[in-house]
């Protein structure tokens, strides 16, 4: 697994760091926190690049585990 900044994904998509960041929010890009940091697995990015959809994540909303 490579992992890669935020800076460089938005490098490669041509896009902003703002708009990867907007991204991984909204869970089209997903992404590994590292402390303060955030990176990219490059498998994700290539994925997005070859407009597959993102893995399927459940979020929740509350410690009881009631989906959003």
């Amino acid at each position: 697994m490579k992992l890669i900044k935020v800076g460089e994904a938005a490098e490669i998509l041509q896009v902003r760091p703002e708009t990867v960041y907007r991204w991984i929010y909204r869970g089209f890009l997903p992404s590994i926190k590292l402390g303060r940091t955030v990176r990219i697995d490059q498998v994700e990015l290539k994925r997005l690049l070859a407009g597959l959809p993102p893995p399927i994540t459940a979020k929740f909303n509350n410690e009881r585990g009631s989906h959003e």
